[in-house]
């Protein structure tokens, strides 16, 4: 039987110093020039290290080298009592003296600081802060081909290469930064131990993410997932300080474990429920909210309605809310990732994906969008009954563009989930959260998915058939939601038919859904006849059907 080795891991720092051998005094010396730089020029440091600690070699200095066979005069930085020198990249014709260019000035500063430093990281690393380390690391990775202002030009430059987006990561690292510099502060690096990354998990998780609500509960903290995303950021510090200055100070900690979390996934009536707020209904927790009111001389119920009386504030509210029904029942009935949704249109497009009705495809990638193996935006056909709904949504929105006189956009047309005149729909991620937080639901708008994978499963199809219409490897959804096949219902599942079946099938497979909940008060003093609810009997799921089938 072979056996198998894992290789030991190489070891990258030095050998520590012993700064017992420099003699306490000249150690103390040392300790006290570096903690007290801050503020002074890195020449200046060097200067004190080499003449009052002896450490280091003679300080650099600017000079001119004079034009020789084959190389022009440059300003150049030379180290006393060495040959050793470094280019400017600053032409000295016409310079009395190199201190006269600003650019070798500045050239001349940072390369000192670098030799400062590197001096520092290898006699005294703990007393490094950790955001000296960080902000360094994200000067290095900062994409060189970026000139700020010029972030968009180089977006679509990557895109016409089939490369994704110079600048997302390092915008996602710079994020990352932020939050792990609210832990470390202007803590040194002595204080790093093995517990760095359980100490900030417990401290991560103790604060809420956007602090408190209006009913005075907490937004929960940072995911298990999202914390480990943060620690490996802070690895790729570590790591990254380890190889270039190679201290003799270990910089490593242990990763805590993650819980793996728990999944909501969004049912049809969570989603029915949200889409009802979005058109004026309200909820109070147990049901949408009736009151009664007096008609020709008898008492009837009817649905309380955003904005109670003042009709105005109901319609802005309903106007306001329309892209959130489109985005909800897009993410619920395709799967669709929510970055994508957003940037949907009509027709087709070079850096947009779009959505075919005639020929019932969802195209998620524009033609030359950058796909990524991980995530992958793959075009898939739609089930008829999804195709139609989005065929009615063209419609409308082709008689709203010629009646109100849209304006024309040059970046690919009118998008699918829109403002009310075809421009992308500002704010409408935090819409929807509101929305489904109004109505008690407590889940992420990925959950959208999930829920709809589910119904899908339910009504009849197979996790092949559902991989196909949602745009996923086959190999990811079966890995993702095999608990399906496991469970009871697989058996007693229906055969679904992709051309017949409908809207009202797939959410409601079996006809088990409950009716929607309402909250009557207690009848008013007085007769009340029989049938008082008949004006409101039945008309928010004609609501659902309308946004459905209009």
């Amino acid at each position: 039987m072979v056996s198998h080795y894992r290789a030991k891991k190489r070891d990258d720092h030095l050998p520590p110093i012993d700064l017992h051998d420099l003699g306490p005094k000249r150690q103390k010396l040392i300790r006290k020039i570096l903690s007290s730089c801050d503020g002074k020029r890195a020449f200046e440091v060097l200067e004190d290290l080499y003449e009052r600690a002896e450490i280091g070699s003679p300080p650099p200095y600017l000079a001119i080298r004079p034009a020789e066979e084959g190389r022009q005069s440059m300003v150049i930085v030379r180290h006393s009592g060495t040959e050793d020198e470094k280019s400017t990249g600053v032409a000295a014709a016409g310079l009395e003296s190199p201190l006269d260019s600003p650019e070798a000035v500045a050239f001349f500063e940072n390369y000192c600081a670098d030799l400062l430093f590197r001096l520092h990281a290898r006699l005294d690393p703990a007393t490094i802060r950790f955001s000296t380390v960080i902000r360094m690391y994200l000067e290095r990775v900062r994409p060189g081909n970026v000139i700020p202002g010029n972030e968009e030009l180089a977006r679509l430059e990557a895109r016409s290469h089939g490369e994704r987006d110079p600048m997302r990561s390092y915008k996602d690292h710079c994020h990352t930064a932020v939050e792990i510099l609210k832990f470390v502060t202007d803590d040194r690096l002595g204080s790093l131990n093995a517990n760095f990354g359980i100490d900030y998990k417990k401290f991560a998780q103790s604060k809420p993410k956007h602090g408190a609500r209006e009913g005075g509960g907490k937004v929960d903290g940072p995911s298990d997932t999202t914390v480990l995303l943060r620690l490996s950021f802070m690895r790729l510090v570590f790591d990254w300080f380890r190889r270039e200055f190679r201290p003799p100070f270990r910089v490593e900690f242990e990763t805590p474990e993650a819980t793996p979390g728990e999944t909501a996934d969004l049912v049809w009536e969570e989603v029915q429920r949200a889409v009802l707020h979005c058109l004026g209904y309200v909820w109070d927790g147990i049901g949408f909210v009736t009151q009664w009111v007096m008609h020709d001389g008898e008492w009837r119920l009817e649905f309380v309605r955003i904005g109670g009386q003042d009709t105005a504030h109901w319609a802005q509210h309903v106007a306001g809310h329309a892209a959130v029904i489109r985005l909800l029942l897009i993410y619920w009935l395709t799967g669709t990732r929510l970055h994508t949704i957003l940037k949907l249109g009509w027709r087709p497009m070079t850096w947009r994906g779009w959505v075919d009705a005639a020929r019932q495809w969802i195209h998620r990638n524009g033609r030359k969008s950058p796909n990524y193996f991980k995530k992958p935006r793959e075009n898939s056909p739609m089930l008829p009954c999804v195709a139609e709904l989005f065929a009615r949504w063209s419609a409308e929105d082709e008689r709203g563009a010629a009646n109100e006189r849209w304006p024309l956009r040059m970046d690919g047309g009118a998008y699918v989930v829109h403002n009310g005149r075809g421009g992308p729909a500002e704010g409408v991620v935090e819409l929807a959260r509101s929305a489904l937080d109004a109505v008690g639901v407590d889940a992420r708008l990925h959950d959208l998915k999930g829920g709809g994978v589910t119904a899908y499963w339910h009504a009849g199809f197979g996790l092949g058939q559902i991989a196909l219409y949602f745009g996923n490897r086959e190999d990811s959804i079966d890995r993702a939601y095999r608990s399906l096949k496991n469970s009871e219902e697989a058996v007693k599942r229906p055969r679904a038919d992709p051309e017949t079946i409908t809207l009202e099938r797939l959410v409601d497979p079996g006809k088990k859904l409950p009716a929607i909940p309402r909250s009557d008060p207690p009848p008013p003093v007085g007769a009340v006849v029989k049938g008082a609810d008949r004006l409101i009997r039945g008309e928010m799921e004609a609501a659902i059907s309308r946004v459905l089938h209009g």
